[in-house]
């Protein structure tokens, strides 16, 4: 019954021995308690755990979990803030990716930002929720915010990695040092760092960051996997991610295991497999509402010689708001055979004009 009393009084001695001056806003956030019901507090943490496994069964748990405390305590924003991004994942990586899923993680995150207009973890909410609109701009909006709001760590690896895809390579590097330096230990800090790599050209650097963060900080699942295969392709090492997104097809969560067997296929050099598994009507949905993800399917069609799949990928990425054009006319060596083709000029012209017009 005293957890939140003792977290003050440890808090306040640390402040207190390493000599902190603390502002105005942090002696208020020392003293902040979001969710004053200790088994509630403790339900909150459990399904934070959950959420971030990033599995069916974890979402699903901490959706039961976080549910279970709004019933005891009443309605509470930082608990509505995980409800919308339970529902955020579970769309996001294909376990229900449907509008309604979409929906619920929009209504949550609004009641959340009603209930508390100040809260980081609530504009973090919503910038999930802009970031499958496909609103690019909207989501660095709300993701700025957040991260203004709040030192904790979730929002940050978001927007670094989104600055990032539309080529704010110093600004995304900024947060990304910073989350790294803020929380070492979490294999998003890492993630998020090496994605800003590969987008920079420097894929030999990322590889060896994730190699990392996947041995000592990832739980071994269908995400940390699936992005450790992907950092070993983009400098070359292509026997080595073959058997990295073989491993991730074994893993029967959302759309991971296709989207690692289509990039094996790719790497096998079988054009006809390639083409069947982005042509699947779930694959395909999913990869036609994310800017990255079409690029990642465009980066298999180009592999194998499908020119003007891999354009058409190409085109949905950038209209979905990729617009990093150096990563697309430069630093990705699976574009390389497309860079002559007037389709594909025309496409990282269009890329450059967006983050122009979007002020980025």
């Amino acid at each position: 019954q005293d957890v939140f009393e003792i977290q003050g009084r440890l808090s306040r001695y640390i402040v207190d021995s390493i000599k902190l001056k603390l502002t105005d806003e942090e002696e208020d956030h020392l003293l902040q308690r979001p969710i004053d019901d200790p088994k509630a507090y403790d339900t909150f943490l459990l399904a934070t755990h959950e959420m971030g496994k990033i599995t069916e069964e974890g979402i699903d748990r901490a959706i039961v979990l976080t549910e279970k405390a709004l019933d005891s305590i009443g309605e509470n924003a930082l608990l509505a803030s995980v409800l919308s991004k339970c529902h955020y994942f579970a769309y996001d990586f294909g376990f229900r990716h449907q509008e309604e899923t979409l929906s619920e993680a929009e209504r949550w995150a609004s009641k959340a930002l009603d209930l508390d207009p100040g809260l980081g973890q609530a504009h973090h909410a919503m910038g999930l929720v802009q970031y499958k609109r496909g609103d690019i701009p909207g989501v660095i909006r709300w993701a700025r915010r957040a991260v203004d709001l709040s030192r904790k760590s979730d929002p940050w690896p978001l927007l670094a990695f989104v600055l990032a895809e539309v080529g704010l390579m110093e600004e995304a590097s900024e947060y990304a040092d910073q989350i790294v330096a803020d929380d070492p230990l979490s294999f998003f800090s890492h993630w998020a760092k090496g994605g800003i790599e590969i987008f920079s050209g420097r894929p030999d650097s990322a590889l060896r960051r994730l190699d990392d963060a996947v041995e000592r900080l990832s739980d071994q699942g269908p995400f940390s996997a699936w992005w450790a295969a992907q950092a070993a392709v983009y400098p070359g090492q292509e026997d080595r991610a073959r058997r990295g997104f073989e491993r991730v097809t074994g893993m029967p969560d959302g759309a991971f295991s296709d989207l690692a067997e289509l990039f094996r296929r790719a790497l096998l050099d079988d054009p006809d497999g390639t083409k069947e598994i982005f042509e699947r009507p779930f694959i395909k949905q999913i990869c036609e509402t994310d800017e990255y993800l079409s690029i990642y399917v465009a980066n298999a069609a180009s592999r194998v010689g499908l020119v003007e799949e891999a354009i058409d990928w190409v085109e949905k990425g950038v209209a979905w708001g990729f617009s990093n054009h150096e990563f697309l006319s430069t630093h990705n060596r699976f574009l390389g055979p497309l860079r002559e083709i007037p389709r594909f000029q025309a496409a990282v012209r269009l890329a450059q004009q967006k983050a122009t017009a979007a002020g980025l």
